[in-house]
């Protein structure tokens, strides 16, 4: 009769099942998405910015096109499916970071707050999927490995130069990471304080990051458009994709083709800017709620000033203020759970339950959209859409 007993449940088993529920959910849209780009025969931004090339000249962000070109020709893979494997290479990776992330977390609770914002790279992504399959990939993974370091407190340089391998790459690809380079460089610096790495290893990756940071913010400013799509296009359409993979990011690229300031002054409505300053504020609400729960309010302060103020120049020149919202919150959280783990961070108290539970049922029903306004219904409506559209 002892056989069958129930015993409870470890809690440790009960926070892996539910953990990893999270993550498979709110991942389900991202990847349908993928599923439909592919059947569709590819989106002109989720997949057209990456396969920006030179076949029209020399251009910012076309190394990383003429590389997966490149590496299509070789296999003889088609060059969609060259590209998607890629992007969702880079996701999975995200995603099982972050999962060794909430598995190794020794404080759950605070993750979870963390994680409570419609802000966060993954219920921002569930909720809005044509901000999904982007180039920040390269630098919220590599702002993931360095906290993951940190909460493991594993020595040695590994994972930190992967990290900057990563941001390099991310550089090549979409010049947005030169904003994301003092969240990188504080991550660096809380892997030295906590003796992971020696100031002579630390010295050398912060070098290195600021060099690429340089060196690549020259090349997309010096080489910012091409005078025309064609030579561009035609090395796309030669190789299975349609012409109409070249009308998203890849227009975006020639000279006069786009008016940037007048299409954010079209997008830029009193209903619009209203709809994003609600769901901004939203997503900012752990951020001011952290100054309750966090003794060192000066360094949090400067946390945010460093994650959020680098990129507010990208508001004056582009719409996709959902999506910088998204990367800044993401490097906040990261970096703060990396400070917290390395002792730099003394919470004072552990947010409460029914505050996190408030603060996440609010971020998974509402979601800033990718460019300027809000998502009504959130992940939860695009989880439900996802799973309407397989049937």
């Amino acid at each position: 009769m002892a056989f069958f007993v129930q015993k409870p449940i470890p809690r440790g088993i009960l926070w892996l099942l539910f953990f990893s529920s999270v993550l498979a959910v709110l991942s389900f849209p991202v990847v349908a998405r993928a599923w439909f780009d592919w059947l569709n025969g590819g989106s002109d931004w989720r997949q057209g910015d990456w396969l920006i090339n030179m076949g029209s000249g020399f251009i910012r962000r076309g190394l990383m096109g003429d590389s997966l070109i490149a590496l299509s020709d070789a296999t003889g893979w088609p060059l969609l499916a060259v590209a998607q494997l890629f992007q969702g290479l880079l996701f999975v990776m995200l995603v099982f970071v972050v999962w060794l992330i909430g598995l190794l977390c020794p404080n759950r609770r605070l993750l979870a707050f963390l994680a409570a914002s419609p802000a966060i790279f993954l219920i921002f992504w569930a909720g809005d999927i044509q901000g999904t399959m982007r180039k920040e990939l390269f630098g919220l993974l590599a702002l993931a490995l360095l906290a993951l370091n940190g909460i493991c407190r594993w020595r040695g340089p590994v994972l930190p130069v992967a990290a900057v391998v990563l941001f390099t790459l991310g550089c090549i690809g979409n010049i947005l990471h030169v904003f994301m380079l003092p969240a990188l460089i504080a991550g660096l610096l809380m892997t030295r304080e906590a003796g992971l790495i020696s100031s002579r290893q630390f010295a050398g990756l912060v070098i290195t990051s600021l060099a690429m940071s340089a060196l690549w913010m020259g090349v997309a400013v010096w080489f910012r458009e091409v005078p025309e799509l064609t030579g561009m296009c035609a090395r796309l359409v030669a190789r299975g994709l349609d012409k109409d993979i070249c009308g998203g990011a890849i227009g975006w690229t020639v000279a006069g083709n786009i008016d940037h300031a007048s299409e954010l002054s079209l997008k830029l409505t009193a209903g619009a800017l209203k709809r994003y300053v609600i769901v901004a504020a939203l997503c900012m609400l752990p951020v001011a709620l952290s100054f309750r729960f966090f003794a060192e309010r000066r360094d949090l302060a400067i946390l945010a000033a460093i994650t959020f103020l680098p990129l507010l120049p990208l508001y004056g020149v582009a719409t996709d203020w959902g999506r910088w919202i998204s990367i800044s919150y993401t490097a906040w959280a990261l970096l703060l759970l990396q400070g917290h783990a390395s002792g730099r961070f003394t919470l004072l108290k552990t947010p409460p339950t029914g505050l996190i539970a408030g603060l996440l049922l609010l971020a998974l029903v509402i979601s800033p959209e990718h460019g300027i306004g809000w998502q009504p219904g959130g992940a939860v409506r695009s989880v439900l859409a996802a799973a309407q559209d397989f049937r």
